[in-house]
């Protein structure tokens, strides 16, 4: 989560330092697909079945909703920003805007969900910080840049 808010937040106040965001981006992605795989390895002993019956669970307990659509939401937001890494690598750094925005949304979304809502404790408060903080950045950098066009 922290590495995702920092490369957009430098892709917001320092729109030329592209390979630095897509640094922190890549950094980001590793760090989520160790995530992913330590869930499976130490939670679900590489048990599918397990994983699904835990996130139905765990879903229910939160939002009172029977559904495993959460694990699905995870290997797709995987599989997107794995897709997103080829591309930047095939393009040398460079994306369109409209890509980086579809892509912050995205990662905005999953901290939400992971961070705070389906989180506890301490998480939840640096989930919570961590989003108030890049909403901060942003604003900033939209008055700024206006300011400065």
């Amino acid at each position: 989560m922290l590495c995702w808010t920092s490369a957009m937040a430098v892709r917001h106040l320092f729109p030329e330092k592209k390979r630095v965001a897509n640094m922190g981006w890549l950094l980001g992605l590793s760090a989520f697909a160790v995530h992913v795989w330590t869930a499976f390895d130490g939670f679900y002993s590489w048990d599918f079945s397990v994983a699904l019956d835990e996130t139905v669970r765990l879903t229910e307990a939160v939002t009172g909703w029977r559904s495993s659509v959460g694990l699905w939401v995870n290997f797709a937001f995987l599989a997107v920003l794995t897709a997103d890494l080829g591309l930047r690598i095939l393009k040398k750094g460079g994306v369109c805007k409209t890509q980086n925005r579809i892509l912050e949304i995205l990662v905005i979304f999953m901290i939400i969900n992971g961070a705070v809502i389906f989180a506890i404790g301490p998480v939840r408060w640096f989930g919570s910080g961590l989003l108030l903080g890049l909403a901060a950045v942003i604003w900033y950098a939209k008055i700024h840049h206006r300011n400065h066009a």
